[in-house]
């Protein structure tokens, strides 16, 4: 991309290239470390709000794919870190309900 930062990204063209020419990338990363196609789009959508935020401030220190590269595995990580909590939580939950009724069978109220 030449001279990010000379108002060429202003009315969109910029990111727009940049969607159109790395979408697929972008996605194809995200399926491969996340193994869900449903949670692969809501991460590419998330990781374009994020370029098209960020843009202004790309200063082209490394290459774009490498910076897409980067924005997209962060965003994964970060995704699979939640999911695994949220697992977590559910399994402490359902450990939880398991105990109480055992006990609940136990001492014969309920």
């Amino acid at each position: 991309m030449q001279d990010m930062n000379a108002g060429y990204f202003e009315n969109g063209t910029a990111f727009e290239r940049i969607f159109r020419a790395y979408s697929d990338y972008v996605y194809t990363l995200a399926v491969r470390m996340l193994r869900c196609r449903e949670d692969a789009q809501e991460v590419t959508q998330e990781v374009f709000i994020a370029v098209y935020r960020s843009l202004p401030d790309f200063r082209d220190r490394s290459h774009l794919k490498t910076w897409l590269y980067r924005i997209t595995i962060n965003h994964c990580l970060n995704r699979i870190r939640k999911d695994a909590a949220r697992r977590q939580q559910t399994v402490a939950y359902a450990d939880a309900v398991s105990a109480g009724a055992a006990e609940m069978a136990e001492t014969g109220s309920g």
